[in-house]
């Protein structure tokens, strides 16, 4: 039987990664073990639905793609919150097409680790609201994990940032997630052992996908061929089809290699030169996107009233280590930049950490052994009250979750609805129309007071003058 170990899951709009480390209540510096899917350690995102068969997740629904485009879907996370897809001519749930990921990610733990996990933590954006929460926990339960938990990824970076970093306790910091499709911007404070967000922001969508559309986009803008390239922008045949999703990986690939060098080199499926994209040609394709991260992130800062340029900043998530964003923040905000570990596995280690040394876990590990050892027969009803505990504790934190929310929704509806607007400007103009027949009277009330002391003044003056 396999060690006890816990898991975490970091669902990403591009990719999906997940890691694993000892749940055994006994080492706080149990080694961190990546999960592999093939050779890599990043599985992506994307989802081909079979029309006779389980869904194909990662690299082979990417290569599935090509007997129908209609059944593929790149980035299932960009679709939460709205219910169902449409996939082969059906609207499936969308819930369905995220648990085929995290199942992926499920069996392919089990068959490596041996058994399945004892805790497992799902990472999602701080900004999430009811809707998406929800989805995203129903996706968890169809995956087979009924007990998981979740956690905000500026929180688990933090934490993973923690143990990498000294983060002396009381300062503040800042931890800017920049991934494939989420910005996450969060102000986060170390009290102790534990993170507190003082204030958080983000953007969705906004990511490196957003990128390569506009790299993808210069690239079409270059053939000499425009045939072609109207093609490659929307022919529904499976042949150009295919050949398109090579060329968005294509602009992908130039897009990293211009995080280490000053060009990147974009190949064409179809044949011809590479397209060379230099470094200067690459920022004014993503200025626009990156300097709406870095602003999104110093508004964040000046929120919480803190000097921007005395809150270090954190970089997490695959598309922050494109050089020009770095460049952005450290101009807009003076203040130190800092790239520690790697930022594409930052956040799902730092969940790992949580799932498996959160305050508390292993002290209540070692008293429900103690107690196991001397009621063995009691193991399976203590266990089942254990369960009942967590379930009724997830219920509460989902549905206060939930109604949190339904506020924030109503709050939205209620800024966007212009009735509400109406009435307010309404109320503005009355409060306004008050205040000024106020002013009006006190003024009035003061000249009628002015005139009545001159009067007795007056009157004072003829009254001495007539007895003197």
């Amino acid at each position: 039987m396999a060690a006890p170990f816990c898991l975490a899951v970091d669902f990403g709009t591009t990719n999906t990664v997940a890691v694993v480390t000892a749940d055994d209540g006994q080492r706080a510096d149990a080694p961190l073990q990546r999960i592999t899917f093939g050779d890599d350690w990043r599985l992506p995102s994307a989802v081909f639905w079979s029309a006779d068969g389980p869904p194909v997740v990662g690299r082979n629904a990417v290569r599935s793609q090509r007997m129908d485009p209609t059944r593929f879907i790149r980035c299932p996370k960009r679709e939460m919150g709205f219910g169902a897809v449409p996939l082969g001519g059906h609207q499936v749930p969308v819930t369905q097409i995220v648990a085929a990921v995290l199942d992926t990610v499920h069996l392919e733990t089990v068959r490596q680790l041996g058994g399945e996990p004892r805790h497992v933590v799902l990472t999602r954006p701080v900004q999430w609201a009811a809707t998406r929460r929800g989805e995203f926990e129903e996706a968890a339960r169809l995956a087979g994990w009924q007990e998981a938990q979740f956690l905000e990824e500026p929180v688990g970076a933090a934490i993973r940032l923690g143990s990498l970093d000294p983060l002396p306790s009381g300062k503040p910091f800042a931890v800017l997630d920049f991934g494939g499709g989420t910005l996450d911007v969060a102000v986060v404070q170390r009290e102790g052992a534990a993170f507190d967000v003082l204030a958080s922001d983000g953007a969705d969508p906004l990511g490196g996908e957003d990128i390569d559309d506009l790299v993808f986009t210069y690239v079409l803008s270059t053939l000499v061929d425009q045939g072609a390239a109207r093609l490659l922008a929307d022919s529904p045949d499976p042949a150009w089809s295919s050949r398109r999703t090579a060329l968005r990986r294509n602009c992908q690939l130039a897009k990293e290699q211009l995080s280490e060098q000053d060009w990147g080199a974009v190949g064409l499926p179809h044949g011809g030169d590479d397209v060379i994209l230099t470094r200067q040609q690459f920022d004014g394709l993503a200025g626009p996107v990156l300097q709406r991260a870095a602003g999104t992130l110093h508004e964040t800062v000046l929120q919480c009233g803190y000097d921007p340029a005395t809150v270090p900043v954190y970089l997490v998530g695959g598309s922050s280590r494109i050089p020009t964003l770095r460049q952005m923040i450290r101009a807009q905000m003076h203040c130190e930049v800092r790239l520690v570990g790697d930022p594409q596995f930052v956040v799902s280690e730092g969940a790992a950490l949580w799932a498996a040394h959160r305050p508390g876990a292993q002290r209540g590990r070692m008293l429900f052994e103690r107690v196991w050892e001397r009621f063995p027969d009691r193991r399976a009803a203590l266990e089942d009250a254990g369960r009942a505990a967590r379930e009724t504790l997830t219920t509460a934190r989902r549905r206060a979750l939930e109604a949190g929310g339904r506020v924030r929704d109503a709050a939205e509806r209620a800024r966007n609805d212009p009735r509400v607007k109406e009435t307010g400007e309404r109320l503005r103009r009355e409060t306004r129309r008050l205040v000024d027949e106020a002013r009006q009277d006190a003024r009035t009330s003061s000249a009628v007071l002015w005139s009545v002391l001159v009067v007795l003044l007056l009157v004072v003056v003829v009254v001495v003058a007539a007895t003197g």
